[in-house]
């Protein structure tokens, strides 16, 4: 069994019972179910080599549309041939109808219960996986096949064919939604038709457009995202978010995560584009890209940065219903209001979280130096405030709220901010006053009025939008 989910699904089928013929093959017992049938390990009556059947459920084998996508998956099997792809071995129908094809079977893990067990992977070990799988996708592409449907949960780590110990033999299930270009056989699906698993899905799959080999460079993107930080560039369990977050949000870089190169950062997030033609064009390019990224030096250092979250959310009280166009065009001002007035001073937008951004820069220079630039970002940070609070357009049910504070922080070659405890915002207070606030280590060396209003998680906060006197922290 693959897991606990499996096993409470196949004890809720009718199952078929061990010493079953299915062609050729002999049932020993079941291995694990989902939505399209049952995998069951068999034996081969001759030989008495051991394959998996996959069968489908009896409730769907009246239905001609699945039986038809089932056949093309068996259709799209015979035509890869790929060390990597898994292989049909046989394949037929039962007397009821059901149809079924045999396979190897594998002895491993899927890359979804590895990485569940592994979180993220070294840079090494995701290449190692990643490598062989754009050359299993560019196999499929070159028969004018496009996979659609690539995630950790359809690649499986092989340990019977293993080339050396510890590195199993990476192979590509499940073709069952593959879109087959220019083949013979049921016209099941069109290019516009949005199919496949949304966690993995391009753009231009959500929307219905004309699907290419681009579609499965997007989802060799996002399984390379959750490969080197343990978790997929869009994480939320809501449908709707997701459709939203594929379709319009900037992925969270790597760096702020995963101890990667600003190269590999970069290889990963074009392939996550939204516009198939600003992705690597073929799975080879891609990989291309990815190892050539591997290769440069990751130039990082360890140093202090001023960081600037900038937050804009629907007050307590709004309306449960849509908030209206009028907030939502509110909401969405905000950030771009505070890119133009604290981007010419240096900072920079090292992290996006929906309605909000972290701006940040390294405290570079000497200490007069450094206090100099800081009561500048400050003094940016006020009018912000200020010009936000008085906008045209404001809408009652959108509050913004600003927090500004010094912390460690990766910092790339380029002098940006990469990552590092500053960019975990676990600073940010949960509640906050009107504010703007800072830190009392982002106001040390800065005579700015200021009122101390409290201590968060071991930072003492500070309104600056208060015109008294400083108060500052006891020792």
């Amino acid at each position: 069994m693959s897991s606990q989910e499996d096993t409470r699904e196949i004890q809720a089928l009718e199952l078929l019972p061990a010493g079953a013929r299915v062609g050729s093959y002999v049932i020993d017992h079941p291995l694990a179910a989902g939505g399209f049938g049952v995998v069951y390990q068999a034996s081969q009556v001759e030989s008495r080599a051991q394959a998996a059947l996959k069968i489908l459920h009896a409730e769907l084998a009246k239905d001609a549309e699945v039986l038809a996508r089932f056949e093309r998956e068996v259709a799209v099997l015979r035509r890869i041939r790929h060390p990597h792809v898994i292989e049909v071995l046989d394949h037929g129908r039962l007397d009821d109808g059901r149809s079924w094809l045999a396979m190897p079977l594998l002895r491993g893990v899927s890359l979804r219960e590895h990485l569940a067990s592994r979180g993220c992977l070294s840079v090494e070990e995701a290449c190692a996986i990643l490598a062989p799988l754009c050359g299993a996708v560019a196999a499929a592409h070159a028969e004018g096949v496009f996979h659609r449907d690539i995630k950790p949960s359809n690649v499986f780590l092989d340990e019977a064919g293993a080339l050396a110990p510890g590195s199993p033999r990476v192979v590509l299930l499940d073709f069952g939604v593959a879109k087959l270009l220019g083949g013979d056989g049921p016209g099941l699906t069109t290019s516009r038709q949005m199919i496949g698993s949304l966690c993995c899905m391009a753009p231009e799959q959500i929307l219905g457009r004309p699907v290419d080999g681009r579609a499965d460079v997007y989802a060799l993107g996002i399984l390379a995202y959750e490969l080197l930080t343990g978790r997929p560039p869009f994480d939320t369990r809501s449908p709707v978010a997701l459709y939203q977050l594929h379709l319009y949000a900037a992925p969270p870089p790597l760096t702020l995560t995963a101890p990667v190169s600003a190269a590999l950062n970069a290889a990963v997030l074009r392939a996550l584009s939204k516009e198939p033609e600003a992705r690597p064009p073929t799975p080879q390019a891609f990989l291309a890209e990815i190892l050539d990224a591997t290769r440069q030096p990751r130039g990082t250092t360890e140093g202090l940065a001023l960081g600037v979250h900038v937050e804009a959310r629907l007050a307590e009280g709004a309306p449960p219903d849509e908030p209206g166009e009028e907030a939502m065009a509110d909401l969405e001002a905000i950030v771009p209001a505070a890119r133009a007035a604290l981007e010419p001073l240096g900072l920079r937008v090292a992290l996006s979280t929906g309605s909000g951004a972290l701006l940040a820069q390294p405290c570079a220079g000497e200490p007069v130096a450094a206090a100099g630039a800081r009561r500048r970002a400050l003094d940016a940070v006020i009018a912000l405030a200020r010009g936000i609070e008085g906008r045209a357009g404001r809408s009652p049910w959108v509050e913004v709220r600003i927090c500004v504070h010094i912390a460690e922080a990766r910092i790339g070659g380029g002098g940006t901010v990469e990552g590092g405890p500053i960019t975990r915002l676990a600073w940010v207070p949960e509640a906050a006053a009107a504010g703007p606030l800072a830190s009392d280590a982002a106001l040390a060396g800065v005579d700015l009025p200021a009122q101390q209003i409290g201590e968060v998680g071991g930072i003492v906060w500070l309104d600056l939008g208060s015109t008294e006197p400083r108060r500052r922290a006891s020792a």
